[in-house]
């Protein structure tokens, strides 16, 4: 640490607040180190907190002696929390206005972690629509339509749309391929969806089946015998 401090006294009182951080009593340590305006010292307690999973003093300390690098530690272990809204605001005091790129960086490590929720914040922030667009694809490929057609919503995407309309149709789920057709004003998928309920109508109603209501004797028929 560093010793620039002159009187004899303040260099005694520093070393006293040295003693009390290694001693564990935080809060007479930092008291000390704020008297002294230490500022290495400020950062040496805020490491220790940090080291006790303390991060809102650790924030609060790193802040006080505007440690860049102290804040980026927090922000580093609040991601693995996976708490966004507290990471956003150290990003904050990091950068001042978070760059759209960082919020992309963020949203595919949490992405790439399973954190779909957390993803879709920060790539949100971003206002920037690739991020979005990758997790719409990761819920396509995870064969969970639902939640890609609300991403791609957000992102006005109806070529998105019309992608799961067209699996929609393919499943034969024509209810819902109707519903995103007609959302996108897609006249020829519409038309599709009307093709393959015809088709379908017909395979159900199959004629002259064996046994079936249509091929059996009618009673009523004046020719029936019993």
């Amino acid at each position: 640490m560093l010793k620039y401090l002159f009187s004899s006294k303040k260099r005694e009182e520093l070393h006293a607040a040295e003693e009390l951080l290694q001693r564990g009593d935080l809060e007479g340590a930092v008291k000390g180190f704020r008297q002294l305006g230490h500022t290495p010292g400020l950062i040496a307690a805020g490491e220790s907190c940090l080291a006790k999973k303390n991060h809102r003093q650790a924030l609060q300390l790193f802040q006080e002696a505007n440690h860049r690098a102290g804040l980026k530690q927090v922000a580093d272990m609040l991601m693995e929390r996976g708490s966004f809204a507290d990471l956003e605001k150290i990003l904050k005091l990091i950068h001042g206005q978070v760059p759209a790129a960082e919020y992309e960086r963020l949203g595919r490590l949490f992405l790439q972690r399973g954190d779909l929720q957390t993803a879709e914040k920060a790539f949100l922030a971003s206002g920037v629509h690739a991020g979005l667009t990758e997790l719409a694809e990761h819920f396509i490929a995870r064969k969970d339509l639902g939640n890609a057609a609300r991403i791609f919503r957000k992102i006005s995407s109806s070529d998105g749309l019309r992608r799961l309309a067209d699996q929609y149709l393919e499943a034969d789920d024509l209810d819902r391929a109707a519903k995103l057709f007609e959302e996108i004003q897609d006249a020829p998928g519409l038309q599709a969806v009307a093709r393959k309920r015809a088709a379908l109508a017909g395979q159900s109603r199959p004629e002259h089946a064996a046994g079936s209501p249509d091929s059996a004797p009618d009673p009523d028929d004046p020719n029936f015998q019993a």
